[in-house]
C-alpha cells in the first residue's frame, strides 16, 4: 500500500530478537526532561543508557507494576502511574514543559547503545 519492500520494513521495526519488557521499565531522570524510549523497554538493558542508573519498573508510590500499553486515562496525564496516578518521574512531579528536550550529549549516548 505504501510502495516499500519487505525488507524495508523489517529494518524498520527492528530486530525480531530482541525481546522488549511486557511491563514499563523506566529511567525517573529520563523522565523528568520528558524521556521515555524504546531502548528502556528492551530487555538486554538493566540500566539506563544514559544515567547508568537500573531502570525502575514499580512506581515508587504504591510498589505496582504497570503493563506497557497506552493507558486512555493518562492521555492527560503523561509519566503517571495508572493505579495510583503518582509520578514516574525522578522529582515526583510533572516535567516541567520547557524542560522536554533531550540534550545532545544524551541523544548521541542513546544512539550509540542502540547500535550497540
Amino acid at each position: 500500500m505504501l510502495g516499500l519492500t519487505h525488507r524495508c520494513v523489517r529494518v524498520g521495526i527492528g530486530k525480531p530478537q530482541l525481546a522488549a519488557s511486557p511491563l514499563l521499565r523506566y529511567c525517573p531522570r529520563c523522565l523528568n526532561v520528558g524521556y521515555h524510549g524504546m531502548l528502556h523497554q528492551l530487555m538486554q538493558h538493566r540500566q539506563c543508557p544514559i544515567h547508568a542508573q537500573p531502570l525502575q519498573t514499580l512506581c515508587r508510590h504504591c510498589g505496582r507494576a504497570c503493563a506497557y500499553r497506552l493507558h486512555a486515562q493518562l492521555l492527560d496525564a503523561p509519566f503517571r502511574c495508572p493505579h495510583c496516578r503518582g509520578y514516574h518521574t525522578h522529582s515526583g512531579s510533572s516535567p516541567a514543559m520547557r524542560h522536554w528536550a533531550l540534550p545532545p550529549k544524551d541523544r548521541v549516548t542513546i544512539t550509540r547503545a542502540a547500535l550497540a
